[in-house]
C-alpha cells in the first residue's frame, strides 16, 4: 500500500501547446533580383527520438557580414545556429503518439522570407496498457503494463484542481512539476542516488504494477499517470523518456443523514462552556467551529447545504489524512479525536466575535473514519473583554553568561504574554507601539506566576523581558518590562572526560518498537542509514552538554568552525542517540556548560564507523534500556525567547 503524499494534484491536460506561427514582417524595400539565399532544402522528415539536424545554404551577392537568421513556430525545435553555411537546430524527442510538423522561417534583409518545414514522427517510446479497479470512496487501485519491462517508469496521481491552477497543459510541464517535487523530497533526506530514493518509496517501477492509492477525498476528480524516465549512469538524475498515458478517476460519494443535539453554550467574556448530547446518534462525532468571516461560517437560522455538507467531508478527511502520514492509525485516530455520548469542556475564544458550532457523525467506511452526517449547527457568541488593572512584576535572578532565571509574577490571576529578547532588536520605545509589534508573533499566554531557567543567551548582552495582559484577543493592560544584562565569557567550571558509543542498531526495529514516536525511521535504514547511541562523561554531571558527529576531515581542516557549530547546535542529554550513514567514517565532538554559562574545550574522540547489517546489527532492546525511555512528564511552562 502506497501513502499518498501529493495531495493536492490534479489531472492533466494531456496535450502539447500549440504555437502560432511566427508573422512575417512586411518588406517595404524592393527586392534585390541579384541577391539570392537558397536553402538545400524545404522540408525535412526525421524521427520520433529528435537529435540535431542541418540543411545547407548559399547566398549570392549578399551583405558582407551580414547571415541569415532563423526562428521556429514550435517550442521543441530549439537552439537555432548557423556555421559555415549550415543551418542547425535541435529538436525534442516527441512525446505524443502522433506525428507532428513545425515551421523554420529563414529571412535576409532585402529578400523573401523562406520557410522550412519540418515533420516529425510519432515516438516509438514505452506504452503502458492501464487498469483502474477497486475503487471506493477514499482509494482506488491502478494495474500498469509496459510494453517493455526493463524499462523505468513513474506512477503518480493528481488532483484536477491541482493541474488546473498550477497551468499545467502538456506532457514536459507535468514531468517538471514532478521533477521538482521528488527531488526536492530527496534533498530534505540528503539523499544523492535518486534512482534508488525512487525505488526505495514506490515511485519508480519496472514491469507490470499494483498500486493502491489511499488518502483520495470522495466525489473528487483524479488522474493516474505514468511515463517512462532514463536516469543518468550515476543514477543522480532522469529525464522523461515517453508519452504520458493517464486515466481519470472520479471516487464515488456515500449519502448524509441526519443528526440532532442537544447543545447548552453559556459564555463569560471570551470564554465558552459547552455542554452538548447526541439525541439520535450513539456513534462517533466530531465537532468544528468557525467565526463569523471564515467561509465555513453558518450565520444563525443559515442550513447546511448539500456541497456545504461535502466540504465538511472533505475538510475531515484532508485532516487525517495528514494525521495518517505522521504514522496514526484509523482506528487510533476516530477514538483519539472523536467523541461519542454526552460531553462537555470550555475554552476562551476572541472577545466580542460570532461563532458557528457544528457536530457532525463519524463512521468507519472502507477502512477510513468518514464523514456520515450533515452537520448540526449551534450558534453562539462572545462578550466583549474590558480593560485590566492587574501589574506585572517581571524579575530575573542568578543572571551569569548565557543563562538566567525569570520570574513573571501578575497581581491578578488573569492571562498575560511574556517573552524576552536582545534589547537592540526592540524597534520602538513607545509602548503601544511595542505591543503591537509583538502582536504580530506568536506568543505563549500565561496566568499565574511563571518561574523559568532560560539558556542560550549570549555573553555581555543586554535583554529586556516583556509582558501585558492578553485576553480574548484583546490588550487588557499597559506594557511591563525588565531590562538584564549578561556577563562575560569566563573560565568553564566544567570539562568533557570522554564520549563513548556503541552500535549499530536497527532503525527499522526501532520504529517497531515505538511506532508513533519514531514513525517512518525504517526507510532511513532501507537509505543506508543505522542508529547508535553516545554518552558523554562530564567532570560535573549538572550541566548541559552539546554533542553532534562530524567528518575528521572537516575537525582538522576548520576545528574552530567546526566548536562554533558545536555551540549553536540544541543541547542533549548525556545520553542521546544519532542515525549516521553506514560504512562513513566520524567523529564525536562535544563541549559542556556549565551553571554559568560557560563553555569547555571541544573534546573530540577518535574516528570510527560501523558496518550494518542483519548480521552484526545489535539487540534493539540494549539501546532502549540505554536510553531509559519512560512516559513523558508535563514540563512546567518556560517563557520563550522570541524568534525574529
Amino acid at each position: 500500500m502506497r501513502i499518498f503524499n501529493k495531495l493536492l494534484f490534479g489531472v492533466v491536460t494531456l496535450c502539447a501547446i500549440g504555437f502560432a506561427a511566427c508573422n512575417e514582417t512586411p518588406i517595404d524595400e524592393p527586392v534585390n533580383t541579384e541577391l539570392s539565399v537558397t536553402l538545400e532544402r524545404l522540408s525535412l522528415e526525421i524521427d520520433g527520438n529528435g537529435g540535431t539536424y542541418d540543411i545547407g545554404y548559399t547566398i549570392t551577392n549578399g551583405i558582407n557580414g551580414i547571415d541569415i537568421v532563423a526562428e521556429a513556430d514550435v517550442e521543441w525545435i530549439s537552439n537555432i545556429r548557423t556555421a559555415e553555411n549550415r543551418l542547425y537546430f535541435d529538436c525534442e524527442k516527441n512525446f505524443t503518439n502522433k506525428e507532428r510538423e513545425g515551421l523554420i522561417a529563414v529571412r535576409y534583409p532585402n529578400y523573401s522570407t523562406q520557410t522550412i518545414k519540418i515533420k516529425q514522427a510519432a515516438s516509438d517510446a514505452l506504452t503502458f496498457e492501464m487498469e483502474i479497479c477497486d475503487i471506493k470512496t477514499t482509494s482506488c487501485s491502478s494495474k500498469l503494463y509496459p510494453s517493455d519491462k526493463e524499462t523505468p517508469y513513474i506512477v503518480y496521481m493528481a488532483e484536477k484542481d491541482y493541474i488546473m491552477s498550477s497551468q499545467i497543459t502538456n506532457e514536459r510541464e507535468l514531468f517538471q512539476d514532478d521533477y521538482n517535487t521528488f527531488t526536492n523530497w530527496a534533498k530534505q533526506y540528503d539523499v544523492t542516488d535518486l534512482e534508488s530514493f525512487m525505488y526505495l518509496n514506490q515511485i519508480c517501477f519496472k514491469g507490470d504494477s499494483y498500486i493502491t492509492w489511499t488518502g483520495m477525498v470522495p466525489d473528487r476528480e483524479y488522474v493516474i499517470y505514468a511515463y517512462a524516465i532514463e536516469f543518468n549512469e550515476e543514477g543522480t538524475d532522469y529525464t522523461l523518456a515517453s508519452p504520458v498515458s493517464h486515466e481519470i478517476v472520479i471516487l464515488p460519494t456515500h449519502l448524509f443523514s441526519d443528526i440532532e443535539f442537544n447543545v447548552n453554550i453559556t459564555v463569560d467574556g471570551p470564554k465558552a462552556t459547552y455542554e452538548f448530547e447526541p439525541l439520535n446518534w450513539d456513534g462517533k462525532y466530531y465537532i468544528d467551529i468557525y467565526q463569523e468571516g471564515d467561509y465555513m461560517y453558518l450565520a444563525e437560522g443559515e442550513t447546511p447545504s448539500e456541497e456545504y455538507c461535502k466540504q465538511v467531508a472533505n475538510n475531515w478527511i484532508g485532516m487525517i489524512n495528514i494525521y495518517m502520514q505522521s504514522g496514526y492509525s484509523a482506528e487510533q485516530l476516530i477514538n483519539i479525536m472523536c467523541l461519542q455520548g454526552p460531553d462537555s469542556y470550555s475554552e476562551t475564544r476572541l472577545s466580542d466575535t460570532k461563532y458557528c458550532m457544528i457536530f457532525y457523525g463519524v463512521e468507519m467506511v472502507d477502512g477510513l473514519p468518514q464523514v456520515t452526517t450533515r452537520p448540526y449547527v449551534a450558534n453562539f457568541q462572545t462578550e466583549k473583554v474590558e480593560a485590566s488593572d492587574m501589574t506585572i512584576d517581571i524579575k530575573v535572578e542568578n543572571c551569569y553568561v548565557r543563562v538566567a532565571d525569570l520570574t513573571i509574577t501578575p497581581s491578578k490571576d488573569e492571562p498575560y504574554v511574556a517573552t524576552f529578547l536582545k534589547k537592540n532588536d526592540l524597534p520602538y520605545s513607545d509602548n503601544q507601539q511595542i505591543i503591537n509589534w509583538l502582536l504580530d508573533y506568536d506568543l505563549s499566554t500565561y496566568t499565574g506566576v511563571v518561574q523559568s531557567s532560560v539558556v542560550g543567551l549570549e555573553p555581555d548582552t543586554e535583554y529586556i523581558a516583556l509582558a501585558f495582559g492578553y485576553y480574548g484577543g484583546v490588550v487588557t493592560t499597559d506594557l511591563f518590562s525588565y531590562e538584564f544584562k549578561t556577563e562575560p565569557e569566563g573560565v568553564c567550571e566544567n570539562s568533557v572526560i570522554g564520549i563513548t558509543h556503541n552500535g549499530p542498531y536497527s532503525l527499522a526495529e526501532l520504529e517497531a518498537a515505538m511506532p508513533d514516536t519514531y514513525y517512518n525511521y525504517g526507510m532511513f535504514e532501507m537509505m543506508g542509514s543505522y542508529l547508535m547511541w553516545a554518552e558523554m562523561e562530564t567532570a560535573k554531571q549538572e550541566s548541559n552538554v552539546f554533542m553532534r558527529l562530524y567528518d575528521p576531515i572537516a575537525v582538522t581542516q576548520d576545528r574552530a568552525a567546526v566548536e562554533a557549530d558545536l555551540k549553536v547546535s540544541a543541547p542533549k542529554d548525556h545520553i542521546a542517540m544519532f542515525t549516521p550513514t553506514n560504512d562513513q567514517v566520524y567523529v564525536l565532538c562535544g563541549v559542556a556548560m556549565d551553571y554559568r554559562g560557560n563553555f569547555s574545550e571541544m573534546y573530540v574522540s577518535e574516528p570510527f564507523s560501523y558496518a550494518f547489517s542483519d548480521e552484526n546489527k545489535r539487540d534493539i532492546n540494549e539501546f532502549l534500556d540505554k536510553m531509559g525511555f519512560e512516559p513523558e512528564v508535563q514540563a512546567e511552562p518556560a517563557i520563550k525567547m522570541l524568534s525574529l
